[in-house]
């Protein structure tokens, strides 16, 4: 189970980076988290990540440091240690309703998988069927590296209770991980 995942130095990621499978508000709905005991208490740990951002952003970069993380550690527990991580990855583009469907779907199940996903799809930051701290954005700086930054971090007035507002705020740049586009399309 991923709790919390570090990552620098890995194709576009140059600058550690820090994502986390921890919510950042303690009453969130159950439907969203796994219980986890520990000796220190329960723990509450997502069961989704949902990583949006432009196309070029690192979403796949970082997909591909997880991977790569997950072999290293999958070795070692050839090797005798008793660590690993399981796998569902696919590559696929789906309608929204499909999407929604899917994410919803896997959620309603009673398991301790967790899916970590990335989707150009921006009408999931209506927060209809992912909570805040679900959702990352991955972009870009002026150097080429990509960052990470949590949903959670942005403050949702009031009056932006409704998806559609998300979905506008997010095209109008509020929450970054946009596409830049320099001079139009050339015909």
């Amino acid at each position: 189970m991923l709790l919390k995942y570090i990552v620098k130095n890995y194709k576009s990621i140059a600058h550690s980076i820090e994502y986390s499978m921890f919510p950042t508000e303690d009453n969130l709905e159950s439907k969203y988290f796994i219980p986890l005991p520990t000796v220190q208490g329960t723990w509450k740990i997502l069961r989704r990540g949902a990583l949006l951002g432009p196309n070029a952003s690192g979403k796949s970069n970082f997909i591909q440091s997880l991977d790569f993380a997950r072999d290293y550690i999958v070795e070692a527990q050839k090797s005798g240690n008793k660590t690993g991580v399981p796998q569902f990855k696919g590559e696929f583009c789906l309608h929204t309703k499909l999407t929604r469907t899917f994410i919803n779907d896997f959620i309603a199940k009673e398991h301790k998988n967790q899916l970590i996903f990335t989707a150009h799809d921006i009408n999931l930051i209506s927060l209809e069927d992912l909570a805040q701290d679900e959702i990352w954005f991955l972009e870009k700086n002026k150097l080429g590296e990509s960052y990470l930054k949590p949903f959670s971090d942005y403050t949702i007035p009031s009056d932006m209770v409704d998806g559609y507002s998300n979905v506008k705020s997010y095209l109008a740049g509020r929450f970054g991980a946009v596409p830049v586009i320099k001079g139009g399309f050339d015909k």
